[in-house]
């Protein structure tokens, strides 16, 4: 999908709330309340149907539910695993859903805002390899680099350019290792990092990034702040 396509496409504030990736950690935190009470319910159950030596005919029945929300264990003794399992998932479900809920209504806010950034100081940026990888840690996969196509370029110059570095680095040999060095530590992991400041004499504006999802596309606003720098989002 070309720039001017996506841009015409993202000018629609309900097609950028459904493209444009925002991620919040509240949602992670509410979805892994309701797994671990979900966990939690049904160990209830099945120690509830062991106990009942599992008759399948009991469930729904009075004595099911006593059984189901007892928190003795062995000799009627009060166990403090079992109002973990028998009242945890209550407490975890109901924090889930609020924690859920405010996440949707908070999402929906910062959707409209950041399509008002966008609209102000932000633009479309499609990216491309240019034969640079690094990695977060030694542990992590190699991720590539890409250079990110910017507005103040016109549609040929970004691509001239991108082939320009791409030459640049086949032909570097060991000085690729230092470009790689310096892009992981000016933030290019996780971060967008000017391109002229790792290739001095390139134009001002177009940035690197890492990742094969911008190849796909993504929303860059320009940091509100003199000097500050830019973010990106990914496109669903």
């Amino acid at each position: 999908m070309s720039i001017t396509t996506l841009h015409q496409e993202l000018s629609d504030p309900r097609q950028f709330a459904k493209r444009v990736k925002i991620s919040r950690g509240s949602t992670a935190f509410g979805t892994m309340c309701l797994v671990l009470g979900g966990l939690l319910a049904l160990w209830n159950l099945r120690s509830t149907l062991r106990t009942l030596d599992n008759d399948l005919s009991t469930i729904g029945s009075p004595l099911f539910w006593r059984v189901f929300w007892s928190t003795n264990g062995e000799g009627q003794a009060v166990s403090y695993w079992l109002y973990l399992v028998v009242y945890g998932p209550v407490v975890l479900v109901t924090l889930g859903l609020l924690v859920l809920g405010y996440a949707l209504i908070s999402r929906q806010a910062a959707q409209r805002k950041l399509y008002d950034a966008f609209r102000r100081r932000g633009y479309v940026a499609i990216g491309t390899p240019i034969g640079l990888s690094v990695r977060a840690d030694r542990k992590s996969p190699p991720r590539p680099v890409q250079i990110l196509t910017h507005p103040s370029l016109s549609v040929q110059a970004n691509a001239d350019l991108a082939q320009a570095i791409q030459r640049q680095v086949v032909q570097a040999g060991p000085q690729v290792t230092e470009w790689e060095k310096a892009a992981r530590r000016a933030g290019v992991v996780g971060g967008l990092v000017p391109l002229s400041q790792i290739f001095p004499g390139t134009p001002q504006g177009p940035m690197l990034g890492t990742g094969t999802e911008l190849s796909d596309g993504a929303v860059v606003i320009d940091s509100a702040k003199p000097g500050g720098k830019p973010t990106s989002y990914l496109l669903r």
